[in-house]
């Protein structure tokens, strides 16, 4: 009787996640893994209004006001999340890609250690300014839910889309490209 009660208590988790995994492959709903189509539009948070500078870690200055004319991504991840850890060498070629573009990347380490960011930054060649937010305050401001969460922001500094987990290099390319055609206005006649 105890083999049974082993044998169901194996047997009915290992199905359930067969069947999510399987549903999961056969959905056909056309959207891109990692990216929320129903993204966020507004200013940028009053957290940053104003003469707020924040310091890199190698201590520079980065301050969002001074980057208008740029279209922004602002990644929030930490040194210990599984999916920040795959998707690091995808934001980091993607950077390298568009940084001569008016293009800038903004990397919000959160409650994580010096020590460990910068492991990080030198493991998967991070090259754009990361910042460390120690006490959460910088992601509760943007509503951060989880992480990674990328915050894409136009030229005109307004929030245009939010971008929930992981993303691959196409996605990225592809939603910062239909930013710099917005911001161009390349569709209006």
């Amino acid at each position: 009787m105890n083999r049974i009660k082993a044998f169901l208590v194996i047997l009915i988790p290992s199905l359930i996640l067969i069947i999510i995994v399987t549903f999961g492959l056969i959905k056909d709903d056309k959207k891109s893994v990692g990216v929320n189509n129903n993204y966020a539009i507004g200013e940028i948070p009053k957290y940053f209004d104003g003469d707020l500078i924040m310091k890199s870690t190698i201590g520079e200055e980065v301050n969002l006001k001074n980057l208008n004319g740029k279209i922004v991504l602002i990644d929030f991840w930490s040194s210990w999340c599984a999916p920040c850890i795959a998707e690091a060498e995808t934001l980091a070629s993607t950077y390298n890609r568009w940084k001569d573009y008016d293009v800038e990347f903004i990397g919000v380490a959160i409650w994580d250690t010096q020590e460990d960011v910068d492991k990080f930054i030198k493991k998967y060649d991070v090259n754009y300014p990361i910042v460390i937010d120690d006490n959460g305050q910088i992601a509760v401001d943007f509503g951060v839910a989880a992480i990674p969460e990328k915050i894409l922001i136009d030229k005109n500094g307004k929030i245009v889309k939010k971008i929930l987990g992981p993303s691959s290099s196409k996605d990225l390319n592809n939603i910062i490209s239909e930013i710099s055609e917005d911001s161009l206005n390349l569709y209006k006649y």
